[in-house]
């Protein structure tokens, strides 16, 4: 006869061992440590009364005065459980003690565990590992799996996966299941320092065959991720089902995830067994059902059901669903849009230490919405979350101490602090953050670098087109066309638009790549489809010049016009230009003006200069020389040479301005110096006939010397006469008379009526040569010249 057996089963682990063998090693899944008794041998009937007809406590007590150790472990146990006797926790303990002493194992093991739990008797760990190890040794499979337990968890010892794995080993060996589950895990996991795939899923099946829930589950995840063995879906789907039909609430959740991620089933099964647990009042699955129902990518998305299990499993205390359940109400989703009950709800699942929901409450406290605005209060959120791990609030916390806020006074390496936690997790706005922070810095420029490649190798386009702005200027980053181009090609091909017309500019350059006229300009279309202005300048530009587009200058009108209309001032200039010579359109000088100015306002100076001339001459508009001054010296001021020159003029006339040769010398000696030759011929008129300066005809021909150079006809022949008269250089009527032609075919009347002299009169060491004196005077009538 047995006693006590059916009621010891699940009774074992109690107290401190109780809390300790819950689960298994490294698994997640709870479950009750059973340990069944090990069957007592027969043993040959003793010579008094038959047990049947005697009091049990009675038969097992003269056994056990006799030293029958079967008998004082039966009597221990009808002690410890009030079976058939008192229930009296020394004499259980003094009966297994007795058993024990005489090498009974399962009373060894009795024992230990009453040291462990201090259950009629003291608490002592080490009297509690030596009875364990006395069981384990006698090859008790119980002993010696709730042993491994023990070096497991380090409790009642010192921690030492090595020998836990010796003893779970041992017990599987034995066939105990728990131990093979346990030893499959240790395997799987390489705990105990040997990791072998393979056998674990050994292991785990033999645990499994013999109806351990845990091997079962692991079996059906390693199967499911590919672990060990070959991934197989279907298998990970039968094994989860095979469990969900016992009850097994987490084999069902994750079944039910697998097919919700297209996996070993249909998603319309995912839904089915998540609503089956939801129905349960099962507060995760609720959770999952509403995020399926929430997605509006699903194939059934209904957000009026998915706020009702959001509650429902936020009503249970569920953080996740707080935090869903207040993202409905702050969108106005499924549910009537109410910030006040957004609020309320991010607040509960703050509050139990959801990030998610610290930042989002963070969010409406900055913002006023719900709720009272609060930098203070937010900041605090913000820092619990960040605290938490949570990215987005480590750059929220951190850039309000870059920027400082009301609340937080500025506190830049506290930023740079939090910033960086956020972008080490790949938050990608912190790491661009980052980059715009630190290149700037030559200090700094290196991290400012590698935060904006590590953006931009996650696809961030703003940082790879800082990138190639970098490697194309050699700012903070060494100057390499080629690197410039490639992180261009990535922006680009995302929708960057600025990439965009960098790289079709890079094209049509050959600038890091072959010059490429076609691909240049199929992205700058692409630019110019996105409104880009500099794109449709660019196409206008090609198409006027006829470079990989026929010529056109109504095409090229087309684009400028595009241009100017989105405000591109140099569209506005070229468009400006197209009408006041009527290319590419009816020539309009109103059109002319109105573009101009737009330009002029927008600091062009060449239009600064171009309407100046347009009230000069009074063309379009009544002349008007002080307006015509305004725009003059606007763009003068921006060093165009040609309206320093005619600025020098107005002060050197006194038109639009009052006369002032001191003003007038100033502007025209920056013209000159600019290299208009209009100002330098100025110069030399000024200096020879020593107008606001004192006479110097040697200043005077230099200053002749460099108009002439240039061109200026009026210079050449001012410098041929000092040559002749040998003022300001040496004479040499040789350099006169090449000077006096050079103007002459520009149509200088002095320097033509000078040469039809000289050939009448055989000066300049001319001698008679009357074709070349029919020549100038038929050129002196053409172009009107009275002699």
């Amino acid at each position: 006869m047995t006693i006590g057996v059916k009621r010891m089963v699940g009774q074992v682990g109690v107290s401190l061992l109780a809390g300790v063998f819950l689960s298994g090693p490294g698994s997640a899944q709870a479950r009750v440590f059973e340990e069944p008794v090990v069957p007592a041998p027969a043993i040959a009937a003793p010579s008094i009364t038959d047990p049947a007809k005697v009091a049990p406590r009675q038969y097992w007590t003269e056994l056990a005065l006799k030293g029958n150790a079967r008998a004082q472990f039966t009597l221990g146990q009808m002690y410890e459980f009030g079976d058939h006797a008192p229930h009296d926790e020394a004499e259980a303990t003094r009966w297994y003690r007795l058993a024990a002493d005489q090498g009974y194992a399962d009373a060894e093991l009795r024992l230990a565990l009453r040291y462990a739990n201090g259950r009629g008797v003291a608490q002592d760990s080490g009297e509690a590992v030596k009875w364990l190890t006395a069981a384990a040794q006698r090859s008790h499979p119980i002993a010696q799996n709730t042993l491994g337990l023990v070096y497991d968890r380090g409790l009642l010892a010192t921690r030492d996966e090595v020998t836990a794995a010796r003893w779970f080993r041992a017990a599987a060996e034995l066939g105990y299941a728990h131990a093979q589950e346990n030893l499959g895990l240790y395997l799987r996991d390489g705990r105990g320092g040997v990791q072998n795939l393979t056998e674990a899923v050994q292991w785990l099946e033999r645990a499994a065959t013999q109806g351990m829930a845990t091997a079962q589950f692991e079996l059906a995840r390693m199967y499911e991720e590919g672990l060990g063995v070959p991934r197989d879906d279907q298998e990970a789907a039968r094994r989860y089902e095979t469990l969900a039909q016992q009850g097994n609430v987490a084999a069902l959740r994750r079944l039910a995830r697998l097919y919700a991620d297209g996996r070993g089933g249909s998603q319309d099964r995912a839904l089915m067994f998540y609503r089956r647990l939801a129905e349960r009042g099962d507060a995760p699955a609720q959770h999952e059902l509403a995020n399926r129902l929430a997605d509006e990518t699903s194939i059934a998305p209904d957000a009026v059901e998915a706020a009702m299990w959001y509650q429902r499993a936020a009503d249970q205390g569920l953080a996740a669903a707080q935090y869903a359940l207040g993202g409905l109400y702050e969108d106005g989703r499924g549910v009537r849009k109410d910030e006040q009950v957004a609020v309320r709800w991010y607040r509960a699942a703050a509050e139990q230490g959801h990030a998610s929901a610290q930042f989002a409450l963070g969010l409406m406290l900055v913002d006023g919405r719900g709720v009272p605005a609060d930098e203070t209060a937010a900041v605090e959120w913000f820092r619990r979350a960040a605290k938490r791990g949570l990215p987005e609030a480590q750059f929220s916390l951190g850039w309000r101490y870059v920027s400082g806020t009301r609340s937080l006074p500025k506190d830049l390496p506290e930023g740079l602090r939090w910033a960086r936690r956020a972008a080490l997790q790949a938050h990608l706005h912190a790491q661009f953050n980052l980059g715009l922070l630190l290149s700037p810095s030559p200090e700094t420029a290196r991290e400012g670098l590698e935060w904006f490649t590590r953006a931009a190798a996650q696809g961030h386009s703003s940082a790879q087109y800082s990138l190639g702005v970098a490697y194309s200027q050699g700012t903070f980053a060494p100057k390499d066309d080629a690197e410039a181009f490639r992180w261009y090609q990535r922006a680009a091909e995302s929708g960057d638009v600025g990439s965009q017309f960098n790289l079709a500019s890079m094209y049509r350059d050959g600038l890091g790549t072959k010059r490429d006229l076609g691909a240049a300009i199929a992205w700058f279309t692409k630019a110019s489809e996105r409104g880009d202005s500099r794109a449709y300048l660019s196409l206008g530009l090609l198409t006027e010049t006829g470079n990989g587009f026929p010529k056109s200058d109504a095409e090229a009108a087309r684009w400028y016009a595009k241009a100017a209309e989105a405000g591109n001032p140099t569209g506005q200039l070229k468009l400006g230009h197209m009408y006041a010579v009527g290319q590419g359109v009816s020539r309009d000088l109103a059109q002319a003006f109105r573009w101009y100015e737009k330009a002029a306002q927008q600091g062009v100076a060449e239009a600064q200069y171009r309407l100046g001339a347009l009230y000069y001459y009074g063309e379009s508009v009544p002349t008007d020389f002080q307006n015509a001054m305004r725009w003059f010296l606007a763009a003068a001021a921006q060093g165009h040479a040609a309206a320093q020159g005619t600025v020098a003029s107005m002060y050197l006339t006194g038109v639009g301005v009052a006369q002032d040769y001191v003003e007038g010398l100033s502007w025209s000696l920056r013209a000159a110096e600019s290299g208009n030759t209009t100002a330098q011929y100025n110069m030399g008129y000024v200096y020879y006939r020593g107008e606001g300066v004192a006479r110097d005809v040697v200043e005077a021909a230099k200053w002749f010397q460099r108009a002439a150079a240039g061109n200026n006809a009026k210079a050449q022949f001012n410098l041929g006469y000092m040559y002749e008269k040998g003022e300001g250089v040496s004479p040499s009527d040789t350099e006169a008379l090449k000077l006096y032609l050079a103007a002459a075919e520009a149509n200088e009347p002095r320097a033509i009526i000078r040469l039809i002299r000289a050939y009448q009169g055989g000066e300049l060491g001319l001698g008679p040569d009357a074709e070349r004196l029919s020549y100038w005077m038929q050129k002196a009538r053409a172009a009107g010249i009275a002699r």
